[in-house]
């Protein structure tokens, strides 16, 4: 699960089966909980889903505590500008939402036979006529 602070940062967290029957009533849409006594470790399988190096753990010390004023974003997404990827003003190393619309794509490129390099291009427009070029890696 994805876990967000007041400033809408992202942290990877976790809860082991064994300690799921704990927090399973908790998992609402809409509600926030102040977390205490996470346990932190390093991420070991080398893709983090935040651009942290760390995973939190809720396990048997954990505490959740209802939440009523959360100020921070309520969606999950962090959606940058067009500009501020083309000014490079974005943030580097951390996952970030885009929206615009697909204005033309390539195939598939497949030249290089490793399937890691293999890509599509893209250019997506936004509602300003901006134009940013994509290159998607299939993985």
């Amino acid at each position: 699960m994805i876990l967000m602070d007041e400033k809408g940062t992202q942290y990877h967290a976790r809860v082991f089966n064994q300690n799921f029957s704990r927090f399973r009533h908790l998992l609402k849409e809409d509600e926030s909980y102040i977390v205490i006594k996470t346990n932190m470790a390093a991420v070991t399988n080398g893709f983090s889903y935040t651009g942290h190096k760390q995973t939190l753990t809720l396990d048997w010390k954990s505490i959740l505590k209802k939440c009523d004023d959360f100020s921070g974003p309520v969606n999950g997404f962090m959606f940058v500008d067009f500009n501020s990827i083309i000014e490079q003003t974005c943030p580097r190393d951390t996952f970030f939402d885009v929206i615009g619309q697909i204005v033309s794509f390539r195939p598939l490129e497949t030249s290089n036979p490793v399937a890691s390099k293999h890509y599509i291009k893209l250019t997506l427009s936004n509602l300003e006529g901006d134009y940013i070029l994509l290159f998607i890696y299939y993985l």
